[in-house]
């Protein structure tokens, strides 16, 4: 077995490809998480695990700010809306297992509470909210739908806020905590504003650590001394995410005899919030021989873990490896074809 072997990397996240001399050599194969297809080697597949950073309806823009809030002043007096019985349907989503964290909550606020609207102009009346909560980015996702546009005549404060269920003798009520709701004006030029939309996202400490239940949104006067309208959505709908892996490999040329070490990276995305817990490694080869560590441990979102496969040329023609990283229900695989190309 003295053909000379050739590893070669790609600039991608996994980069397997062996080629066999004499002459050169091509090699194709499949990247691919559990449940979401195949991609080109080299190139990371895309995963619907993990939902791509969410938009509100609308067109999304800056906001004004108010400032404050977030204070646990809330709602004021009206922070207390009554939810049990009335609650709004969760959008169904990808099933993934519960021991997964959250990647987002999503509210869709549309019932009023007791009391409201309390009278007035309709530019101060709500007709939806929707919000998401993106653990990822930290930012709430905004979209609020009025009754009628607002004029800079009736130009109010619009809070919104996640929060969580709280039952006592007066009933259920959604609870924003300080630091989960903010407040921006309800009239503004900016592509925030369109209409009786207002669409907008803020970056909040609280979206990231946050383990809320309902959403709260409500207007106010400028002073917030006078609350014109409440709206209220619970239960939340909850996209949770699984790790997702890739492996890395540098070009190197096997050795004529023997094994030769290649050094093998596993990557956990930083665009998931999901930790790759005791993570095992298993090889399938045909043409060649691997010898490699089960064992590769726990990988953070934006973490790798280092180590080495050995590899050795054991026969001629067509030949493959296949790299299976797991973690719990998580597989991630890839399929390298290794065929000579002849002078």
């Amino acid at each position: 077995m003295s053909r000379p072997l050739r590893l070669l990397a790609l600039t991608t996240a996994l980069s397997l490809a062996l080629t066999v001399a004499p002459g050169s050599a091509t090699a194709a194969g499949t990247d691919t998480d559990t449940g979401t297809g195949t991609d080109t080697v080299g190139r990371v597949a895309p995963t619907t695990d993990a939902p791509a950073t969410p938009a509100a309806p609308g067109v999304p823009g800056v906001a004004r700010s108010f400032g404050g809030g977030g204070d646990g002043g809330a709602f004021a007096g009206a922070q207390a809306p009554t939810v049990a019985g009335r609650t709004t349907a969760a959008p169904a989503g990808r099933a993934v297992a519960s021991y997964w964290p959250v990647r987002t909550r999503t509210g869709a606020a549309t019932v009023h509470s007791t009391g409201y609207p309390a009278g007035g102009d309709p530019s101060r009346y709500l007709t939806s909210v929707r919000a998401t909560q993106d653990r990822l980015t930290g930012r709430m996702y905004v979209d609020a739908v009025f009754q009628a546009a607002p004029t800079a005549a009736t130009d109010s404060r619009l809070r919104v806020g996640f929060g969580t269920i709280v039952t006592d003798a007066a009933g259920s009520r959604c609870v924003p905590p300080g630091g989960s709701y903010a407040d921006v004006h309800s009239w503004g030029t900016s592509a925030a504003y369109q209409g009786a939309r207002v669409s907008y996202y803020l970056e909040m400490a609280s979206m990231r650590t946050g383990a809320f239940t309902c959403l709260v949104a409500g207007v106010l006067s400028g002073d917030a001394a006078t609350t014109y309208d409440i709206v209220v959505g619970a239960p939340l709908a909850e996209v949770r995410q699984r790790p997702v892996l890739a492996f890395s490999t540098p070009g190197k040329r096997l050795k004529p005899r023997g094994f030769t070490r290649i050094p093998l990276k596993i990557l956990n995305s930083g665009g998931t919030v999901a930790t790759a817990p005791s993570v095992r490694l298993r090889i399938k080869a045909k043409g060649v021989a691997v010898r490699y560590n089960r064992k590769v441990g726990t990988i953070a979102p934006g973490a790798a873990k280092r180590g080495a496969i050995f590899v050795k040329d054991v026969r001629r023609g067509t030949g493959k490896i296949t790299l299976i990283a797991t973690s719990r229900d998580y597989t991630k695989r890839v399929t390298i074809k290794v065929r000579e190309v002849r002078r």
